[in-house]
């Protein structure tokens, strides 16, 4: 087994900067976001009318849920890299939140935009919270069940700007200690609605980033990633440590997606904030059918189909423009 991981690593190193890499990772995401597509579309029974039934379609969405699992592992690799690229230092820190918010927060709004013309009973008191994701902090109820992954992912924002000098430093003394501490933070504080609940899935993310920035020696960047994994088997359980495992091996081998893949990742942040909304209408359409497997099998279908084409037009007409935003927002050591 560490044979063959060490020729997995040695056939990698050939191209550890290669863009290949990175367009499979985002491919890897917009696989993910399908995924927890197809666990909210069969899994709400009761918030759907009873849409699908208790059958093979349903059973099919079961484990989407894991693809949170794999956005966190994801972010983990992405935010380190795209600072260490981008010579980020900590008098960067505004800088660094301000590009996450011009790239991440337009679309957000749009998406609450979406829910408060899907369900319009518009009261201030509990939408005001979510544009600073303070729901969970106030005890106040989310407009749509998804957002509170966005407020984790702003936390690890929050953190991560000041915490990746020590977690992705060049000096193992360094870096070590604080990765152990950051990884086994959800031992100590379990709450489900806080950054260190999840850290492990997180730092699994790291590691890999370190080891395509750094090339470490191979064994201890697989001692990292088992104690990962078991980490996040005693923090969430065993399916989400298989998954970020798994996780962790794909973006490592830069499987190729092919261009619908490529095209998925594209579109993944849009379809993943508004496939609720949108595949949510046809849902409750088929729900209103006589029912069949076959029926409910092209429901599903359908929802998936028209929230990735509203998708499509929110990647064309808002998400462009705030990447455009974002990008134009550089680091001090970058500018030189």
């Amino acid at each position: 087994m560490m044979r063959a991981f060490q020729g997995l690593m040695n056939g990698i190193t050939q191209t550890p900067r290669g863009r290949a890499r990175l367009d499979s990772l985002d491919a890897l995401r917009g696989l993910a976001a399908l995924w927890v597509a197809l666990y909210h579309f069969t899994q709400n029974h009761g918030a759907s009318g009873g849409f699908p039934a208790d059958g093979v379609v349903r059973q099919a969405g079961f484990w989407g849920y894991l693809g949170v699992d794999v956005f966190f592992v994801i972010s983990g690799f992405i935010i380190p890299w795209t600072l260490g690229r981008g010579g980020y230092g900590l008098r960067d820190y505004g800088r660094f939140l301000w590009k996450r918010v011009l790239r991440l927060h337009p679309l957000y709004l749009v998406s609450l935009a979406l829910v408060t013309a899907w369900a319009p009973a518009f009261v201030w008191a509990k939408w005001w919270p979510h544009l600073f994701f303070l729901n969970d902090a106030l005890g106040a109820p989310w407009l749509l069940e998804i957002y509170w992954t966005l407020a984790l992912e702003m936390q690890y924002y929050l953190f991560i700007g000041l915490a990746a000098p020590l977690l992705m430093s060049g000096r193992e003394s360094i870096r070590l200690p604080s990765m152990a501490a950051w990884a086994g933070s959800g031992l100590l504080f379990p709450a489900s609605q806080w950054l260190w609940h999840y850290a492990a899935l997180f730092a699994m993310g790291m590691t890999v980033c370190h080891w395509m920035r750094r090339r470490p020696a191979w064994w201890l960047t697989l001692g990292e990633l088992v104690v990962g994994a078991v980490l996040v088997r005693y923090t969430l359980g065993p399916s989400h440590a298989v998954t970020a495992a798994a996780t962790a091996g794909l973006i490592m081998s830069g499987v190729s997606f092919g261009r619908a893949g490529a095209w998925l990742g594209a579109v993944s942040y849009p379809f993943y904030l508004t496939h609720l909304t949108a595949g949510g209408v046809v849902t409750h359409f088929f729900a209103g059918l006589e029912r069949n497997v076959w029926r409910d099998a092209a429901g599903v279908v359908a929802a998936l189909v028209v929230s990735l084409a509203v998708a499509a037009l929110l990647h064309r007409w808002v998400e462009l423009p705030c990447q455009r935003w974002s990008s134009a927002v550089r680091y001090r050591a970058g500018r030189r």
